[in-house]
């Protein structure tokens, strides 16, 4: 579950690119800061027994790291490294406390702005395809234009429609090839035949 790993979103002047790596909870310094949910300050990262081994090959002294913390929310770790003889003091600590608030605001009102333009994105794109679909009068033409745009709008990779056909659901769109168009359900049978709105979690393993 991607909620119990810290994903290194950005890094500034490291030697080799190490955005993207992962960290669970506890793992490292960070790990260690989401753990504790306090901050955390190492003199020394290259003898640390906390290391992450992900990081064996990068050298690393004098790291700090603070949460960021929106209430209780936990956001992130905000980390910074120093080569000698630099060495975190408490005054440093606290003003990264200080600068971690901030950021959480930052963070915080930066993703409801992305939610709201995304959502009205989508709301545009309803809009747009209500038009398109209420012209459109070739039955065959207007049911693959139903599937195409439900794909577009939810970012799925495939859409399907069954319509009723004999007191059976018939596989009548889809925007992949490979599927059994034309094959049949009878009602209760497999998810579209449930009559219900229904959505499956995807297995993790």
């Amino acid at each position: 579950d991607d909620q119990d790993k810290l994903e290194l979103a950005v890094a500034i002047g490291t030697q080799k690119p190490i955005a993207g790596n992962f960290l669970e909870r506890g793992e490292g310094l960070s790990g260690k800061v989401w753990e504790l949910g306090k901050p955390l300050t190492v003199d020394d990262y290259e003898t640390w027994e906390g290391r992450a081994a992900i990081y064996n090959s990068i050298s690393f002294k004098a790291v700090v790291g603070a949460p960021i913390l929106r209430g209780e929310e936990f956001l992130g770790v905000l980390t910074l490294m120093a080569e000698p003889p630099k060495k975190f003091s408490q005054h440093d600590v606290t003003l990264l406390e200080l600068y971690a608030v901030h950021a959480a605001v930052a963070i915080h009102n930066a993703r409801l702005y992305q939610n709201v333009q995304s959502r009205m994105n989508q709301l545009e794109m309803l809009y747009e395809t209500s038009k398109t679909l209420s012209g459109q009068y070739d039955l065959n033409v207007l049911l693959q234009s139903i599937v195409d745009s439900a794909r577009k709008l939810l970012r799925s990779s495939t859409s399907g429609m069954y319509l009723v056909s004999n007191n059976a659901l018939r596989l009548t769109k889809v925007t992949e090839a490979g599927y059994p168009v034309g094959a049949f359900l009878r009602f209760g049978e497999g998810m579209a035949g449930q009559g219900q709105m229904i959505y499956i979690d995807p297995p993790y393993g």
